[in-house]
């Protein structure tokens, strides 16, 4: 979904646009699990690192296996796959003709301790769908899923009055009501306004 549309009513100008939100590698630093070491001759995936390619990482994890706790492969999907999105997974079998491997997730007994040993009693099973998950996230904001929204309202000349982001974007309806619900009502024309733009243009 790639949408940008602007509506003009009363005066007002609303304005929606596509935004971004923060990488979860970075936004969940403090609360994930997995430290993803990543290797692209072109693209800066994953959490920062200074190994210098992914033979040096295998050597130094097997220095230190006794601190580790569990480690995943992560494969790059062939972009042809998921339609010249860049894409990762944990799953080779579902892409084995198209991914080669990117890298690793991992985790250390010290950092589950650093949560309380909250994951302490865990088996495999729990700690892989963990790993999985925060590989599947990261996956889908490299791939914008959902996509998400920002809006801003100008009056005549051109000053803002008011901006608002990020929406996820399920459907046009949900994130219009969203967004009339999180600004001032005297706004909602706007967005109904926008909603049948969108309808006219799109649908």
């Amino acid at each position: 979904m790639n949408m940008n549309l602007s509506v003009r009513k009363n005066g007002l100008k609303l304005i929606i646009f596509e935004d971004c939100i923060e990488d979860p590698r970075e936004y969940n630093k403090d609360t994930n699990i997995g430290t993803m070491v990543c290797f692209h001759h072109r693209l800066e995936l994953g959490d920062e690192n200074n190994f210098k390619d992914i033979k040096e990482f295998e050597e130094w994890y097997e220095q230190h296996k006794e601190e580790m706790r569990f480690r995943l492969p992560i494969y790059l999907i062939d972009n042809d796959t998921c339609n010249g999105c860049v894409s990762v997974t944990t799953d080779e079998d579902d892409y084995r003709e198209t991914c080669g491997l990117l890298g690793y997730i991992y985790c250390t007994k010290e950092r589950l301790k650093e949560f309380g040993n909250l994951y302490e009693g865990d088996d495999v099973l729990t700690l892989k769908s963990i790993l999985e998950d925060e590989v599947d996230d990261y996956d889908n904001w490299l791939q914008n899923i959902p996509p998400y929204y920002s809006f801003e309202i100008l009056d005549k000349d051109k000053n803002q009055v008011e901006s608002m982001g990020v929406f996820e974007y399920y459907s046009i309806e949900q994130m219009l009501d969203e967004m009339k619900e999180r600004s001032e009502h005297k706004y909602d024309f706007l967005f109904d306004a926008a909603l049948k733009k969108y309808d006219e243009n799109y649908m």
